[in-house]
């Protein structure tokens, strides 16, 4: 990436038509809020799991917290649109991190343009600006019975660890299997 991953934006052709390609700024939450209420079927919702036991205000509020994270450069957050819908929503988080400690990673797109391969350019920005940036892991978990976005991330270089990831939600438990990048060639970090 030849320049600051935080003042990226491109328009990429797709098989499902033109997509502008930017950071996220204010004024983006509600487009977000309906990429995840109306964009993302239930599956999708499931298995990104950001606002799904969220009512529409603690789902604003999150975004308002993740918008000053990408301000203060803590967070990197595109968004992809079509005309003036945001459709695709990709981050990489905890850009702070000690050194050596893996970065978090995730992504959202509209069920419309899943299957024609934008989840995997957007991983590719992604691993792209987090080697700009200087780090030396990506993290990432994902929901077990979503093969086809496990399959994408082994494609990119991702690993599992072994580890399992938890969190208590609204419905019970969920557990989650890790998968980390490593951008320096080295062995995995722990």
């Amino acid at each position: 990436m030849n320049l600051d991953p935080f003042e990226y934006h491109a328009q990429w052709d797709t098989p499902k038509g033109p997509l502008l390609i930017r950071t996220i700024q204010p004024g983006d939450e509600q487009e977000i809020l309906r990429l995840f209420r109306q964009r993302l079927g239930p599956r999708s919702n499931l298995y990104l799991c950001l606002h799904l036991y969220q009512t529409d205000e603690e789902a604003l509020e999150s975004t308002r917290r993740r918008i000053a994270a990408h301000q203060r450069r803590d967070s990197l957050v595109y968004v992809a649109l079509q005309g003036e819908a945001i459709v695709g929503y990709f981050f990489l988080e905890g850009l702070r991190t000690p050194e050596g400690k893996p970065i978090d990673l995730g992504i959202g797109l509209a069920d419309a343009l899943q299957g024609c391969g934008i989840g995997g350019r957007f991983m590719d920005l992604l691993i792209e600006a987090a080697r700009a940036l200087g780090h030396a892991a990506i993290e990432l978990t994902h929901y077990p019975v979503n093969t086809r976005a496990a399959a994408l991330y082994q494609r990119k270089g991702f690993r599992y660890t072994g580890e399992t990831v938890s969190w208590e939600t609204p419905v019970g438990l969920r557990s989650e299997p890790r998968m980390i990048l490593d951008l320096t060639g080295a062995s995995p970090p722990s």
